[in-house]
């Protein structure tokens, strides 16, 4: 295995790009109308731009490329600013004052930033700029992170262990790309929570010769002795999705970092790991692991040393915070009522109006409850009275109008 050892090299390992996180926080206004003005103005001038052409603005002291088109999301456009920086791209919200729940910034962090700085380094160099054009991160919740190793050994080793039965995983889906001739990428699990990926890396950064990134990725991670050596280079990499964190209750890029080496030792034992021999059940556990395997989970160990709370200590607070959290009325309506429509949606082959929707709640409130449910509820209302000495509003169960009064939280007792 290649060891780094001058000190302008990282470790084998790092973060990638596929880091991606939602920023929350404040704007300030003056600032705000500037960056905005000048971002509407390229925006403009990208919308005429030739092909190959781009639109640089000057934004918080740096040259920013300012897309014409802003994705849609749910046939809205939430951020119609798209932005790209320093291997950053961004997408700033217009409504800024409405704190949308997906965030006021979106990020991706490329894989140029993360290499060339480190994560933590540059993660604030973006907290930073953004505060340049008036905005100040108060809240995270990150989205995706991505965290990988390299050895200098041949997928195709690795394949064979899998082919020959010889691994254990809690993933269920599975897929291989490669030519004719060879598997090149192996890849397990799912997106949205953990995606566990090998592939031959050399293979992939000849078809980048050159570029800023193929560089770094050999400055800072391989060596310019070892790429020119012609070796193989094998990466593994686990791509962590939003249903993985929110279980450990994980939202900032700090909240991960103090967490890591937890959550590498984890995944490289109990949620993949390659075996010496072919299982066998009742005895995965037992079974020692394939010295290939024990490399890798060595240079994860190594590369990611950063571990100051357990993610079983994580998992039980958030069961606490959970249970000891009082339900939300407001946002308990405001799900019902968009569960109703999407059900209307479905059904009908259109979205419904606010007054059908509540139409057909009613009739469905209706149809759920019952005489035995409505004398329960009825029998725990007069119990919460005389217990707490109050006089609690009335409700009308056929019909809900009282849906008005969630339409502002401070109605809602």
């Amino acid at each position: 295995m290649y060891q780094n050892n001058t000190e302008n090299r990282l470790p084998s390992g790092s973060y990638d790009g596929g880091l991606e996180n939602a920023l929350f926080g404040v704007w300030n206004r003056d600032a705000w109308q500037e960056s905005e003005a000048k971002m509407i103005a390229g925006r403009d001038k990208a919308c005429d731009c030739k092909r190959g052409q781009v639109s640089v603005i000057e934004l918080g002291g740096e040259n920013v490329i300012v897309s014409p088109i802003a994705k849609k999301t749910v046939g809205v456009i939430p951020y119609p600013y798209l932005l790209e920086w320093g291997g950053y791209d961004i997408r700033i919200c217009a409504d800024w004052e409405k704190q949308p729940e997906l965030g006021d910034v979106r990020v991706r962090y490329g894989a140029i930033p993360l290499l060339e700085h480190g994560v933590d380094p540059a993660h604030q160099r973006l907290v930073d700029w953004l505060a340049k054009i008036g905005f100040t991160t108060t809240q995270e919740k990150l989205t995706r992170v991505d965290v990988n190793v390299l050895l200098l050994e041949p997928v195709t080793d690795f394949k064979s262990i899998i082919d020959a039965g010889c691994y254990v995983t809690q993933a269920k889906n599975r897929g291989e790309w490669g030519s004719m001739k060879d598997i090149t990428t192996y890849q397990i699990g799912n997106r949205k929570s953990t995606f566990f990926r090998m592939y031959d890396k050399r293979s992939e950064m000849l078809n980048d010769v050159g570029s800023p990134k193929w560089k770094l990725t050999i400055d800072r991670l391989i060596g310019w002795d070892v790429w020119a050596s012609g070796c193989p280079i094998t990466r593994f990499e686990f791509s962590l999705g939003r249903t993985f964190m929110k279980k450990y209750g994980i939202y900032s890029l700090a909240d991960f970092r103090a967490m890591e080496q937890d959550i590498v030792d984890v995944h490289t034992w109990q949620w993949i790991r390659f075996l010496a021999s072919p299982k066998v059940r009742g005895h995965e556990n037992t079974a020692p692991l394939h010295p290939h395997w024990e490399k890798v989970r060595a240079e994860f160990l190594r590369c990611f040393p950063g571990s100051t709370t357990s993610l079983q200590e994580a998992r039980e607070a958030v069961k606490r915070a959970k249970a000891n959290a009082a339900p939300d009325v407001y946002r308990l309506v405001l799900q019902y009522r968009g569960l109703q429509r999407k059900i209307l949606a479905r059904t009908k082959g259109r979205s419904a109006s606010v007054e059908e929707t509540k139409k057909r709640a009613a009739a469905l409130a209706r149809g759920c409850v019952n005489q035995e449910f409505h004398d329960e509820m009825n029998n725990l209302v007069d119990a919460y009275q005389i217990r707490n000495d109050c006089t609690l509003g009335q409700q009308d169960v056929e019909c809900i109008e009282g849906f008005e009064d969630y339409q502002n939280p401070s109605a809602v007792s």
